[in-house]
């Protein structure tokens, strides 16, 4: 698929207060410097306080992928969400949450999944839990059966 052919990707994230703005940075340079170029990063500030507001108006400055939408009241993640996902104009929406890391060819190789699978609605990724134990790896199902068990029990959808 080339550059022109790519169909556009709606990346949202919601944002309220984040432990700090170095993990809110990577969150942000981590889907930035995708492999898959054609997306809109959508950021909903849900009523940080004006310090924190501050740095996420600086972040958005710093691409014009980024479409900075907000309240200045708190509303919660769902409401964030729902908003992001409302001014979305992709053909996809992909999900970020604002403490996470994605691997730099995330986006190229879940929407050629979804491409090439018309069956398949929705896609995950493998993950890693960083922090104490650093890149400890959690056991999820990669097959359709055991997801499908899977998800009566516990989302699969990282």
């Amino acid at each position: 698929m080339g550059e022109k052919e790519q169909k556009l990707i709606s990346v949202v994230m919601g944002v309220y207060n984040q432990r700090n703005k170095e993990d809110l940075n990577s969150a942000v340079m981590s889907i930035l410097k995708q492999t898959y170029r054609n997306l809109e990063f959508i950021i909903y500030d849900d009523g940080s306080e004006s310090k924190f507001a501050a740095y996420i108006k600086e972040l958005a400055s710093l691409d014009e992928r980024i479409v900075l939408i907000g309240k200045e009241e708190n509303h919660g993640l769902a409401f964030s969400l729902n908003a992001c996902i409302k001014a979305a104009k992709g053909a996809y929406i992909a999900r970020m949450d604002a403490d996470d890391i994605s691997m730099p060819n995330r986006l190229e190789k879940q929407i050629h999944c979804l491409e090439a699978n018309s069956q398949i609605v929705a896609s995950g990724t493998l993950y890693a839990i960083l922090g104490d134990e650093p890149n400890m790896p959690v056991d999820v199902a990669t097959n359709a059966e055991d997801i499908r068990y899977d998800m009566a029990i516990y989302c699969q959808f990282a």
